[in-house]
């Protein structure tokens, strides 16, 4: 254990050291500096391991294997982001321990807002880097009394992972308010892996009554990681649930894994009852893969008696270069009764520069004990031929279905084919045709078809520099083998204007105009929709952010009054926000309920939230405010965050505690941990 003392040019720079040396810098050196011989360091001692680094004003060193410190002995990491302070500190060479008896320290490893500071009666370093203290005390506040901090039987600090307390009870300043009999909460970053629990979520519900749900995460590593789940509720029971996420370490292999086993007490039915879904994706090759997914559904809910049903779901693809392969095998059955079995071919093949070909081949098997009209067989193709040429690009499909009761369309063939015209900037437009041959069943018609459809525009104009018009045409006209023709022409127009800095309008129009037998010859293909024309408007009138009017309302010129929508945002600072929104009608319901959403300070780092709905009578029958949803949001000591909230729709009372020190990893103890009820966030001072 070599010891150096500082030259009179300056201070000893940190010694370069080997696996496990351990090196002590003082200011002074009493003793034998020798191996396995007794030594005493006094001023500005550091002891150097590893990352570690050990200080204090006194260390004396047995000849045996430890160090001890005294004088304010403290041990923080190289990086400076966690230090540890004792009374004393023994220091173990050969284990590589640090003990530190009446230790407190700190950390921002993981943390994003503030510190963790934590206190023991023994904290342990460890070699491996890991903390281990002897009844702790932890909290992310500056003034613990004043905020919360969690007290427990010990506690396991895993360096940028995790930190893990047993036995744990959560203080709001000196009020114990739930025990944690594990708690867990993480200090990296993980995003979409790592699930951090909590203290178990407590609430009540009309359905369910008093429930308490709990989520204890576990991260072996990033190729397994998942989380228990613990839920218990009154009127139902109790569910146990295990899910976890996997993947081979060099990817060709992952999955995940859910079960859930709900045994349901004699207040619903007394029946236990299984759930379980199995996903699995493998790379067998750079171009072969394949998918395979199971699941059994045993748990339809209290008092729901149906038998179980499994799916099963696979495929294999192959890539080549010029070509791809898919195979499709799915199997569905629920108990004996009803069973569904499919199989699939793909083939995507790149014949030339100009030509690619698809195959779609599948075949179903359905039986139903229950409806024997259920019992069908079911064979599908479908080709598609797609050809690119510098005038022109066509598809050539090719679709023919055999079942036992047969019912759709045959195409035999039908053939697409769009020109490729010369357009104009200011005048766009487009032409395709459509050529085939069709099959209906069950009314067992086949004739052929000729189709052809002209796009016109959108054309855009600009008109008086406030006002933009734009509108556009679709004309189709069909003819049919049986002398049936069919024909529908399209109209859109709009027109956008702009009057001052504070009233927009925009008038829009639509028509259509068919002719021709609307269900002939086919009763499912090329079905008219009949004659319509409709217009809408939307007139807002605003200021900036500080209010925002929007008045909408439309009609279809049948002589019938439409309603007319409002809606009325109003900011009168700059973090508070009116919302009233709903609609009038004329001719029927005259004024529907007005939705009502406010948001607004409410003192020092607090914020409400309300929401509602106002009913005046009418067809309703209803008058007065209901549906009310209450949200509270309170900020203590800069340390956590409380939020409240209370919906009178579902009779729910909500209370969440977020840890401002991992806002965004959810480190938070609550009942029904729900946001906000306005869907806006909000940001004071902007």
């Amino acid at each position: 254990m070599p010891a150096e003392v500082p030259t009179p040019a300056g201070p000893t720079p940190i010694p370069t050291l080997g696996p496990d040396q351990v090196a002590v810098i003082a200011d002074r050196v009493t003793g034998t500096n020798a191996e396995h011989q007794p030594m005493d360091a006094d001023g500005n001692v550091r002891v150097y391991y590893r990352d570690a680094i050990l200080s204090g004003d006194h260390a004396h060193y047995d000849g045996d294997r430890t160090i001890t410190l005294t004088g304010n002995p403290s041990l923080r990491n190289q990086r400076g982001d966690a230090v540890l302070n004792a009374q004393v500190i023994t220091f173990d060479t050969v284990k590589g321990l640090a003990t530190l008896t009446g230790g407190t320290g700190a950390t921002t490893e993981g943390v994003e807002h503030g510190r963790l500071y934590y206190t023991g009666t023994r904290i342990e370093a460890l070699r491996s880097g890991v903390t281990h203290i002897d009844q702790p005390s932890f909290t992310t506040c500056d003034v613990p009394k004043a905020g919360y901090h969690i007290a427990a039987r010990s506690a396991d600090l895993y360096p940028n992972d995790k930190l893990i307390a047993r036995k744990a009870v959560l203080y709001l300043g000196l009020i114990p308010v739930a025990y944690i009999p594990v708690l867990v909460i993480g200090l990296a970053r993980r995003p979409a892996r790592f699930v951090n629990s909590s203290t178990p979520e407590l609430g009540y519900t009309q359905t369910t009554g008093v429930f308490a749900k709990e989520r204890l995460g576990f991260y072996r590593s990033d190729d397994w990681y998942g989380y228990y789940v613990l839920n218990y509720f009154q009127k139902l029971g109790m569910e146990l649930g295990y899910v976890a996420f996997y993947r081979r370490a060099d990817n060709r292999r992952s999955g995940s894994i859910n079960f859930d086993d709900f045994n349901y007490n004699k207040l619903s039915g007394g029946q236990k009852r299984y759930n379980l879904a199995i996903n699995d994706a493998e790379n067998f090759s750079q171009r072969l893969r394949g998918n395979f997914a199971f699941t059994y559904n045993g748990n339809y809910g209290p008092f729901v008696y149906l038998p179980p049903s499994f799916s099963l779901n696979s495929s294999v693809s192959y890539a080549g270069i010029r070509g791809q392969e898919n195979y499709t095998f799915s199997r569905y059955q629920s108990g004996s009764q009803q069973a569904n079995t499919a199989y699939g071919f793909t083939d995507s093949r790149q014949l030339s520069a100009h030509v690619s070909e698809q195959i779609n081949i599948s075949q179903s098997s359905n039986r139903n004990e229950l409806f024997t009209t259920g019992n069908t067989d079911v064979l599908h193709l479908n080709s598609l031929t797609h050809v690119t040429e510098r005038g022109f690009d066509a598809d050539i499909n090719v679709d023919k279905t055999n079942q036992t009761f047969l019912a759709g369309i045959d195409k035999l063939p039908e053939i697409t084919l769009r020109p490729h015209l010369r357009s104009f900037t200011r005048f766009p437009y487009s032409l395709n045709f459509v050529l085939g041959r069709y099959h209906e069943f069950p009314t067992n018609v086949e004739t052929s078809k000729e189709e052809a459809n002209l796009t016109l525009g959108p054309v855009y104009y600009r008109v008086f520099n406030n006002t933009d018009f734009n509108m556009g045409v679709n004309v189709r006209q069909d003819v049919y083998g049986t002398g049936d023709e069919k024909a529908q022409i399209t109209q859109n127009m709009a027109l956008s204007s702009t009057f001052g800095r504070h009233v927009t309008n925009s008038l829009s129009y639509n028509e259509i105009n068919t002719n021709g037998n609307r269900f002939g010859p086919f009763q499912t293909l090329d079905v008219l929709g009949g004659n319509s024309s409709s217009a809408q408007d939307v007139l807002r009138v605003f200021n900036q952010s500080y209010y925002n009017l929007t008045l909408s309302t439309g009609t279809s010129f049948n002589h019938i009054a439409q309603p007319v929508s409002y809606q009325l945002t109003l900011r009168p600072f700059s973090v508070a926000y009116v919302q009233l929104g709903g609609s009038y009608d004329p001719s029927y319901s005259k004024f529907g309920p007005t939705n009502v959403q406010i948001a607004t300070p409410f003192g020092h780092d607090s914020e409400i939230q309300i929401a509602a709905n106002v009913f005046y009578g009418g067809v309703f029958g209803q008058r007065g405010i209901r549906n009310k949803a209450i949200y509270y949001r309170h900020i203590v000591g800069n340390c956590y965050e409380v939020q409240l909230s209370y919906r009178e729709d579902l009779k729910e009372f909500d209370a969440t505690i977020n840890l401002l020190a991992f806002p965004s990893r959810a480190a938070s103890f609550g009942i029904n941990q729900n946001g906000p009820i306005i869907p806006q966030s909000f940001t004071y001072g902007g």
